[in-house]
């Protein structure tokens, strides 16, 4: 029992360290515009198949990795210019803003889906080869894992950077930072494109670990988008722990739930923390 407890709290880890990056590339948006970017999900297939094509194409990886991040980060700034901005411009609710978010993911599902068809596409995804004790992790394990050093670095420079200052009083208080002379504007697409770039090594990885398939783009953002909502924060770190976190309960409620039941603990809590803050739930005001 306890190698099976360890196991899972390893596989949590593993694939926490994947949601944290997540986490981290959509609060990085979410926090600096409060646009709910269900269109990162495209930016994040994008990515994945990006890396798979220039790889098969005989690119070098190391060649292949900063032009994905080059590329996604111009996709999700076109994103913002092209699609959220004009909507932005005309006053547009913020059900308009998700919905047009939705349609942009459903549109790259298809694109996708039309140009490298429906089955998995991965890396060559080495045999096992790393055994620590009664563990063993394949290369694309770990490779998952070194997301959490990406986590840490994109955290640190947004808390101690100008840059990183300036999009959190965006975030805060658009209007009060217009009048200290902060370009709002820009400071949106900005953040559209370091989320967009962030994302790139989880999306690299799980193409790695599990392969992509046009489908991916919308579960592979939902743990994390969840923990950006349900910390309720500035605080991408704050994200990124919750993250981590919810992905671990998850791994270690395999042991006790079937498996399809222990994902769902995290949509609870998020129904639970969206119903805890509402002001109908607060004033116990219920209208029939």
């Amino acid at each position: 029992m306890a190698g099976l407890l360890v196991t899972l709290v390893v596989a949590g880890l593993t694939t926490g360290s994947f949601n944290a990056l997540v986490a981290v590339s959509f609060a990085v948006i979410y926090n600096t515009t409060k646009t709910f970017h269900i269109a990162h999900g495209a930016t994040f297939l994008l990515a994945g198949y990006l890396s798979f094509a220039l790889t098969e194409a005989g690119l070098p990886f190391f060649a292949v990795i900063p032009l994905v991040f080059l590329l996604s980060a111009l996709f999700g700034a076109l994103l913002d210019i092209g699609v959220y901005r004009p909507l932005r411009a005309v006053d547009a609710a913020h059900t308009t803003l998700l919905l047009a978010s939705l349609g942009v993911l459903i549109v790259a599902e298809g694109v996708a889906g039309l140009f490298f068809g429906t089955d998995s596409k991965n890396f060559e995804n080495y045999p096992v080869e790393n055994v620590v004790g009664p563990l063993s992790m394949s290369n694309a394990d770990i490779g998952m894992l070194v997301c959490s050093l990406f986590v840490i670095g994109l955290a640190l420079g947004l808390a101690r950077s100008r840059t990183g200052r300036m999009l959190r009083a965006v975030g805060d208080a658009p209007e009060m930072a217009a009048a200290l002379g902060i370009p709002v504007r820009r400071m949106f697409t900005l953040s559209f494109l370091v989320g967009s770039a962030a994302v790139v090594p989880a999306a690299m990885a799980y193409v790695w670990q599990q392969g992509i398939t046009p489908s991916v783009g919308l579960n592979a953002i939902l743990t994390g988008a969840a923990a950006v909502i349900l910390v309720n924060s500035g605080r991408v770190a704050a994200a990124a722990l919750v993250a981590l976190g919810l992905t671990v309960v998850q791994s270690l409620l395999v042991a006790v739930v079937p498996t399809g039941w222990s994902a769902s603990g995290t949509f609870i809590l998020l129904l639970i923390a969206v119903v805890a803050r509402s002001d109908t739930f607060r004033k116990r005001r219920f209208a029939w």
